[in-house]
């Protein structure tokens, strides 16, 4: 990583992470109340300095992006949630931006609300008329307030029942503003890629990175054992992806939509055993090895695409010519 963002890193032993309302997430200092509501007005303010210096990661990003980018070369704009960018490893965008131009528009604990609210994404298009845009959105929507989606325990209860059904509305907003932001898109003749994440690393509470699925399982719908939240995350996990495989495949996104399935990467189906929690920093972001494993697979997507684009440049230039 290069010295300047060294500089901006935030050393992981003085913070922790707290989850907040609808799966936000303030960094606060080491040693805070676990519970959200119990936190002061320093430790608010404390976490708007966090802010300020992922604002500089992603200036640190954007900068990049200026240095590399060309006239005739490959451009992408990413926007998304803190799969491409987060504060105590290097993120997706991190790691394939030193390949590729990539200009992040993307935030920590963004759903799709906050997306929507910021609305920088086609600004961004129309000035840098980019060939790809990737998206992450969503996973705050689905992990950040699993209870909501989640039975209490109950004895004898198959373990694809504890989805409540309030999960299918979910995944079909989820679904409609993903359509309208690709439909969009396209109309910039840009590729769009989309992930639907990977099986991620629940973990018992007050253990280190435990704050989105252990706990509010455990403590909240009161289902206990590491195996069954495995097992109830992953189905949610699967149903997400789902939709985001379908989107891709409608026949008028043909060539154009790309989803990339990450599943059993750094994760894994194996809800029993779980993954190697040595590329699990916390319970639903990656190490920077970790990352560095899934970055490798949407840079392949991205190569794939980037080739596309250069044999249909061909093809009109012979047309013309």
């Amino acid at each position: 990583m290069p010295d300047e963002f060294e500089q901006l890193t935030i050393p992981p032993a003085a913070v922790d992470l707290r989850r907040g309302p609808l799966g936000r997430w303030l960094v606060v200092p080491a040693g805070s109340p676990s519970n959200f509501a119990a936190l002061n007005a320093e430790t608010f303010a404390f976490s708007g300095i966090v802010d300020s210096i992922l604002e500089r990661h992603r200036k640190f990003k954007n900068n990049r992006y200026a240095a590399k980018k060309t006239q005739d070369g490959l451009r992408i704009v990413a926007e998304g949630d803190s799969w491409f960018e987060y504060p105590f490893a290097d993120d997706l965008v991190m790691i394939l931006g030193e390949k590729y131009p990539i200009m992040s528009l993307a935030k920590a604990g963004d759903a799709w609300a906050d997306v929507q609210k910021k609305a920088e994404l086609f600004p961004a298009i129309e000035k840098e008329k980019p060939h790809i845009v990737m998206l992450s959105i969503g996973g705050n929507d689905v992990m950040g307030s699993i209870e909501t989606y989640v039975h209490s325990f109950q004895l004898n209860r198959p373990t694809e029942n504890y989805i409540r059904s309030a999960f299918a509305g979910v995944l079909t907003g989820i679904e409609k503003q993903y359509d309208a932001m690709i439909a969009r898109i396209l109309t910039f003749k840009a590729h769009v890629i989309l992930h639907g994440y990977d099986y991620v690393d629940p973990r018992e509470p007050a253990t280190q990175g435990a704050q989105w699925i252990g706990p509010p399982l455990k403590n909240m719908r009161h289902i206990d054992g590491v195996a069954m939240w495995r097992e109830i995350v992953n189905l949610m996990l699967d149903r997400f992806n789902g939709v985001l495989k379908a989107l891709a495949e409608k026949p008028e996104y043909k060539d154009r939509v790309h989803y990339v399935d990450l599943r059993n990467t750094i994760g894994t189906k194996d809800f029993n055993h779980g993954p190697n929690t040595d590329l699990w920093y916390d319970e639903i972001h990656g190490t920077t090895d970790g990352f560095k494993l899934l970055a490798a697979k949407l840079d392949a997507k991205i190569e794939q695409i980037w080739t596309q684009i250069k044999h249909e440049k061909q093809q009109q230039a012979a047309a013309v010519g």
